[in-house]
């Protein structure tokens, strides 16, 4: 079997994992209770990209070889990829067990945690791999970890850090912005987004922070500029278009409403948009007030102030008999 094993090794050395897997499979036909030979053909399998495969050799691999930290790390990244973070944590955590030396198993054990929301486990497990290795990645993982947890003066600490170490970090420098807005810091935030979205121009949501924090400065022109490139990145962005009606409410009326009238093709009905295309039409189009009127009603036929709003609009229409059948619908506007 030894000399099957060792050329499954050297094929998967190769890159070469289908022949590899057939050479481990011999091994483990010869000797049914070779345990590594079942560890590398689950490994062959994950390569292969045949998870289901790959998680039954690496269960048998472990009925030989329980202590083996590798088999569990790599369960648990299997899980991760299917979405099973619950699993894919218990494993890690295994896995650590068994390598608490190991900062990679501490450093992947703290990214699931994180995207699990377990913030202050993520917290825990990075300090650990940072004990081992302290990488600008292991610095980056605590600074996040720390500013999901609330930390934001610990946070902007380690992300200092990690920036020290290799400022071409946009993830890092977009977090940093975020940690100084909380710690009151603007204009070092707002130097901290610029250099986010210098370095990727095309991440939406760092042109969205940079916006947020001009609008909290009441620059709103600058927020505008920032908002447009959301929206040439995504036009989609219904938070952006939002904020663009919201902005252009006072000073233009009619860009307000294409962006409040942009939002509606891509989001569902919501009665803010709907309330404000109804007050900017008012001066404007009749109809179109009266439509979003109706729109409103139809979400929220007890909304008393647009109920109003619509009475008024049909005695304007001549439609008595439609305002009278709407107070009586509505007995507390009588």
């Amino acid at each position: 079997p030894e000399c099957h094993y060792d050329l499954g090794l050297l094929l998967m050395e190769s890159g070469d994992y289908k022949a590899a897997l057939e050479a481990m499979k011999t091994v483990t036909y010869l000797d049914s209770h070779h345990g590594e030979a079942h560890f590398h053909q689950g490994l062959c399998y994950q390569q292969l990209s045949l998870l289901d495969s790959a998680i039954a050799a690496y269960e048998l691999a472990l009925t030989f070889i329980p202590e083996n930290a590798d088999i569990w790390s790599n369960l648990a990244l299997i899980m991760y990829q299917r979405s099973d973070l619950t699993n894919s944590i218990l494993y890690y955590i295994k896995a650590a067990e068994l390598a608490p030396k190991n900062p990679m198993v501490w450093q992947n054990l703290s990214y699931v945690q994180y995207a699990y929301g377990k913030y202050q486990d993520a917290v825990k497990s990075i300090k650990n791999a940072l004990t081992l290795d302290e990488t600008e990645e292991n610095w980056g993982q605590l600074g996040l970890s720390q500013y999901a947890s609330q930390q934001y003066q610990e946070s902007c600490d380690a992300l200092t850090v990690s920036l020290e170490l290799n400022e071409q970090q946009p993830e890092i420098w977009n977090c940093m912005g975020n940690c100084l807005i909380h710690l009151e810091q603007h204009q070092s935030a707002q130097s901290a987004f610029y250099k986010a979205v210098e370095m990727t121009p095309d991440n939406p949501d760092y042109w969205f922070n940079l916006a947020e924090l001009h609008i909290l400065k009441q620059q709103s022109t600058e927020a505008i500029t920032c908002l447009k490139r959301v929206i040439s990145i995504n036009e989609r962005d219904i938070e952006a278009l939002s904020l663009l009606g919201n902005l252009h409410v006072k000073n233009d009326p009619l860009e307000a409403i294409k962006y409040f009238e942009k939002y509606l093709e891509y989001a569902a009905a919501n009665k803010d948009i709907l309330s404000q295309l109804a007050s900017l039409y008012a001066d404007i189009d009749f109809k179109k007030t009266f439509y979003y009127r109706n729109q409103i009603k139809n979400l929220d036929p007890y909304d008393l102030d647009n109920n109003r709003y619509l009475v008024d609009l049909y005695l304007k229409l001549g439609a008595a008999d439609k305002a009278f059948d709407l107070l009586l619908s509505n007995k507390s506007l009588q």
